[in-house]
Formats: structure tokens, sequence, C-alpha cells
């Protein structure tokens, strides 16, 4: 799950605020673990419309939090960033369709971490 909120102070750049929430469940050895894992990032976006395109690029910054639960039981809290990008269509009005695709480092437990995070969806645009 995850959600984000762009504003514009130029017409080709915005500051965009990106929070998202990720559940599942792993075996660590015999040990079977829940596990949520969250992001609050923000950072520079820049993008130009192209008739019912938009294509966009962006570099995050924040924070992660991880917990696990249920035979294991600890958290850790770390920086994070990401850079990335995407595509939104135009399909009526404000509504537009969207692609996007970010790598995302962060550093739990002492060790970093490198994951791709791919997302759909609708936004509207102000």
């Amino acid at each position: 799950m995850g959600g984000e909120l762009e504003g514009k102070f130029l017409p080709w750049i915005g500051l965009v605020v990106d929070v998202d929430g990720h559940y599942g469940n792993h075996d660590f050895g015999g040990t079977n673990a829940d596990i949520a894992a969250h992001n609050d990032l923000f950072g520079p976006r820049v993008s130009v419309q192209v008739k019912r395109f938009r294509p966009f690029g962006e570099f995050l910054v924040g924070a992660g939090h991880i917990s696990r639960s249920h035979g294991i039981s600890d958290s850790d809290t770390s920086f994070v960033n990401g850079l990335g990008g995407g595509l939104d269509y135009r399909v009526f009005g404000p509504v537009t369709l969207r692609g996007q695709l970010d790598w995302i480092n962060t550093r739990f437990y002492g060790e970093g971490q490198n994951g791709v995070r791919f997302s759909t969806g609708i936004a509207i645009h102000f």
C-alpha cells in the first residue's frame, strides 16, 4: 500500500511526499515471522507534460521502519533513499493512469538492502 502527494513550485519541478507499507511473512531458518515495513520519503520530482503523457523522475530520502513478530520480535529504523520515475497517461480531465518504478535502498540491522518497487494506479492532478 502506498500514497503520494506532490506540490509543484515550478511548472516542471515539484516536491513529493511518498509513504508506503509492505506486509508479509518470512521463514528465518525454521522460525516464522510476520513482517511490516514502512517508508516515509520526500524529495524533488521533475516532470514534463507531452500531450496526454507526463513522464517524471524523482530522488527521494527519508526514514524506514521494519518490525518482525511471532517467533522473532524486533524492529529497526533506517535512513532510506530512492531513485526512480514513471509515466502518467491522462484518461480524462484530471484523472491519469500511472506506472512507476523506483530503486529503494535501506540499511536495516546494519546491512544495506536494495530493492525495486513497481507500482501502478490512478493519479488525480489538481
